[in-house]
């Protein structure tokens, strides 16, 4: 067992690299290894999951404001609201969207504000610094078509060499 400290966000960014890197590996052993410590990434990562789960009233909240959206959007030939850059085009009827949406932001502001502390909380929580144990290996059990790239990602887990 190797101990490592790193933030939350590097340790489920080592998990997704052993992820993309190694899914082409076919040893029994070494995957094996690499299960196991994908295992502890995704543990990490699911903690911040459950503390950033959105509330039904978000949801709720969320999809009035798309409605509202697309009330007041500009429609296409197809009376399909107009989306530029992945914003809606409101032109000349942005300031009645305003209006409504200021009305339902104010009627949903705890829900809105509930949800805005768990986002903050799961980015803090990402930046944190935790000690994560993950399975080590024996230089000598590597197999051995590993490229430099390979290797490095996994240097913090290889024991001798």
């Amino acid at each position: 067992m190797t101990m490592i400290k790193k933030t939350r966000q590097e340790i489920i960014e080592f998990g997704r690299n052993l992820i993309n890197f190694f899914s082409d590996v076919r040893n029994t052993k070494f995957s094996h290894f690499l299960q196991r410590n994908i295992k502890v990434t995704q543990n990490v990562e699911a903690e911040l999951v459950k503390i950033s789960v959105v509330s039904k009233e978000f949801m709720t909240f969320e999809n009035e404001r798309i409605a509202l959206c697309e009330r007041f959007s500009q429609k296409d030939e197809n009376l399909k609201p107009v989306i530029k850059d992945g914003q809606y085009v409101f032109g000349d009827r942005k300031a009645a969207f305003d209006k409504e949406f200021a009305k339902l932001k104010f009627a949903n502001q705890t829900v809105i504000s509930i949800q805005q502390a768990k986002q903050k909380e799961v980015q803090e929580l990402l930046k944190e610094e935790i000690e994560v144990g993950f399975l080590s290996i024996e230089a000598d059990a590597l197999p051995g078509n590993l490229s430099i790239q390979q290797l490095e990602i996994l240097d913090p887990l290889i024991i001798g060499g």
